[in-house]
């Protein structure tokens, strides 16, 4: 199942909203500019199915940015092209760089759930039970 693009676009007002407060006497520079024009163009390729595109506009938003949060959408991506090595590792750098987290809980039984049906030698953040990998929104 995919994410759809509201939850997407949670994350583009998460992230939207990270550049906006990154500091009181910071303007808004041009690579933030420019990586969350990245991002907008990354959702609109994710809402079309389009998932390595989406992947790549995502990687260049956080090369100009280096936001941990776009680990998030990484993992998606990865989840949505079937490899889950690399969906496992992002979800597992998002969950440990992204301290407010509203839905970690959640995340942490998807990434036990990826760990299980998927293998991974890596633990270090929780694990689960749940059955069912369902993207969050």
């Amino acid at each position: 199942m995919r994410a759809s693009l509201a939850g997407l676009s949670a994350l583009f007002f998460t992230f939207s909203l990270s550049l906006a407060v990154a500091g009181p006497a910071r303007a808004q520079t041009a690579d933030d500019a420019a990586a969350q024009a990245h991002f907008t163009v990354a959702a609109s390729y994710y809402d079309q199915g389009e998932y390595e595109d989406a992947l790549r506009e995502f990687e260049n938003a956080y090369r100009l940015s280096h936001r941990a949060q776009l680990f998030y959408n990484f993992a998606l991506c990865y989840q949505q092209l079937g490899d889950y090595p690399h969906a496992i590792e992002y979800l597992e750098r998002y969950l440990a760089e992204v301290t407010e987290i509203p839905n970690r809980a959640t995340l942490e039984i998807r990434l036990g759930n990826w760990r299980e049906h998927h293998g991974s030698a890596s633990t270090e953040t929780g694990t689960g039970t749940e059955t069912g990998t369902g993207t969050e929104t």
